[in-house]
């Protein structure tokens, strides 16, 4: 049976710069739905030192996540290494802050796991915080 993990930094390095930071499959099959909707959006925007994977109306700003990176399920924890578990719980604790920052700067926060991109589901919670959302009030 082959080995599917190592330890060795350099092998760790290797594995680690092969994973993209932007343009992901999932992310281009959020903008491709989102397209064909023809809803308007931008991709990767930044609010102060957070990146949204694409903001929708302005206001809602979508983050697709990786199910291990952002630790769907805590389950997965008992097989890694402690530096792994704190670091993906950091990573999940990260995102909550993050969500509580956008809230109180007026953002509606949408996220979706990669794996779960599909044209129906995408919409549909779009469409659901559209509702949600009142005008924004006219400066005087």
């Amino acid at each position: 049976m082959g080995k599917y993990f190592t330890n060795d930094p350099a092998e760790v390095s290797a594995r680690m710069r092969l994973i993209r930071g932007k343009n992901t499959k999932a992310e281009l099959a959020l903008f491709s739905i989102l397209s064909a909707a023809q809803i308007p959006f931008e991709q990767h925007v930044r609010i102060g030192r957070i990146e949204a994977d694409a903001a929708v109306n302005g206001r809602i700003l979508v983050f697709v996540d990786s199910p291990f990176w952002h630790l769907r399920s805590e389950e997965e924890l008992g097989r890694l290494s402690p530096y792994w578990q704190q670091r993906l719980l950091g990573n999940r604790n990260r995102d909550e802050r993050q969500r509580r920052k956008l809230r109180k700067l007026g953002y509606f926060v949408l996220r979706l796991w990669a794996d779960e991109i599909d044209e129906q589901r995408v919409l549909r919670r779009i469409q659901h915080i559209i509702s949600k959302m009142r005008p924004l009030k006219a400066r005087t």
